[in-house]
């Protein structure tokens, strides 16, 4: 039996094309946060740093990846969405890529997951970062949006 790890980095591989040519890898990823990276080589500007599109790239999809692993024991099925999202480039990243998530308190968590029962809808915005926490290279922020087939179905038939 694969492990959630390695279901989540087949997945995003299989579906999501870019993140071979990128070479994104799992490092790390459980309930309690997620680590994914890219090497600077396929991902260089013509400054030879990260190219931001990489950058963005590689932050959005540990984000993801972590919210669809934490949905891999309750609805395998869900169809997440971003719904919004902001970058900021403090500084330029001139090594391998690292990305973090800054998971959100276990009381958000716990609402979305009890609004995603209830409604078949959940909205939860996540943070991700490349560098240190608290004096980030990179930072993500965005709100995902996670509807059940119900829910997605209604929606498209309106």
């Amino acid at each position: 039996m694969q492990s959630i790890r390695d279901s989540v980095e087949n997945y995003i591989k299989e579906n999501i094309p870019l993140t071979k040519t990128l070479d994104v890898k799992i490092i790390q990823l459980d309930q309690t946060g997620a680590v994914f990276s890219a090497p600077l080589e396929p991902n260089i500007n013509d400054k030879s740093v990260g190219f931001a599109g990489s950058i963005e790239t590689l932050l959005t999809i540990t984000s993801w990846g972590w919210l669809f692993a934490l949905f891999l024991k309750v609805d395998p099925k869900v169809q997440l969405y971003i719904r919004r999202c902001s970058f900021e480039f403090n500084r330029p990243v001139e090594k391998d890529l690292l990305a973090f998530i800054d998971t959100p308190d276990n009381d958000t968590i716990g609402r979305f997951f009890a609004d995603y029962k209830t409604s078949g809808k959940a909205r939860i915005s996540i943070k991700a970062f490349i560098g240190e926490k608290n004096d980030p290279d990179s930072e993500f922020s965005g709100t995902f949006v996670a509807l059940s087939m119900n829910s997605r179905l209604l929606l498209l038939n309106r």
